[in-house]
Order: C-alpha cells, then structure tokens, then sequence
C-alpha cells in the first residue's frame, strides 16, 4: 500500500491521475446507487481473482514467485487508491478511506495473505515431491487445500458485507 501511495504522490504522469479520478468518480456513483446483491457480486468477482491466482499459484511447483506478487499487487492498487484521495480529497479522502475502504480492505487483504500462504505451504509441498524429496498422500492434501480456499472464499463475504453497509451508511457524506 505504501508503494501505491508514493507512486501517487510522486507520479509525473496526470493523466494517470485524471484516470484515476474518473473511476473512483464512477465507483461512487455505482456503489450508492446500487442493490446489495449488486455490489457483493461486483465485488467478489473482482477481489476473487486475487484468490484465485493464490489458488492456482499454490497447486504449481514455481508458484512460490506468484505469490508473493498477489498480496503486493493488491496493495499497490489499494495505496494508489488511498494515496490518490489522501491527496486530491485532503480530510474528505482520509474519511472516505477510513469510513468506507479500509474497514473491507483489511479484512479482505487479511484472507488473501492467509490464502497466499496456504498457497505457498502447498506449492513448497509440489515442488519437494517433484524433486523427490516428499511423498504425500496427495488426495488427502488436495482435498484439504480445496477446503480451506473454499472457506477463504466465503470469508471474502463478511468484508463485502461490512463494505457494503458501511457505503449505505456513510456515502451521503462523501461527493467526489
């Protein structure tokens, strides 16, 4: 997050700025006007491909690298965000943030680093097998893996939820 919010503040670039004012102006507007199944579908299509990466990034032998670059890429995206209204927004961003984003982002972040290291622990396991090293009961342990990202699934819920109430609550607030 701190890396988002420095690329942000030091950015030369505007018209990545402008951009960025353009869809966090275009989230708003959706996310107050928008029912609740809306808004959870949205958002756990997008926020699921992070955990899904973890996934998938666990079940291969070289997905060590990919995933330390899920919880990273999350992050930049994040602190890009909260850095771009700390900035523009002044006070206005820094509740916006805090009222309304950070409450989900730390939940949510939380499950994926806990996803991301299960994926890791699975993917160190893949790979000692295919050099010989381990042999597992490999059922045992992919059933296993496949149960625990499905509770990390719905653990993307609760934040969404909490998102979602609390963009009810406080949106009347906030006019970017």
């Amino acid at each position: 997050m701190a890396f988002g919010a420095v690329s942000v503040k030091y950015s030369a670039n505007h018209e990545w700025l402008e951009q960025l004012l353009q869809l966090l102006q275009e989230y708003s507007t959706i996310r107050s006007s928008q029912s609740l199944f809306s808004t959870m579908c949205n958002s756990l299509f997008s926020n699921l491909i992070y955990l899904s990466v973890a996934f998938i990034a666990g079940l291969c032998a070289i997905g060590f690298p990919f995933l330390a670059l899920a919880p990273f890429l999350r992050g930049l995206g994040l602190g890009a965000v909260f850095g771009y209204l700390y900035s523009t927004k002044a006070l206005a961003g820094v509740g916006y943030c805090m009222l309304i984003l950070l409450p989900g982002a730390i939940l949510s972040t939380a499950t994926l680093l806990i996803g991301c290291r299960e994926g890791i622990t699975m993917s160190l396991d893949v790979f000692a097998v295919m050099n010989g090293n381990k042999t597992l009961d490999s059922y045992h342990n992919f059933r296993l893996y496949c149960a625990r990202f499905e509770f990390y699934s719905y653990c993307w819920l609760v934040p969404l939820w909490q998102m979602h109430c609390l963009q009810k609550a406080f949106s009347g607030f906030f006019h970017f």
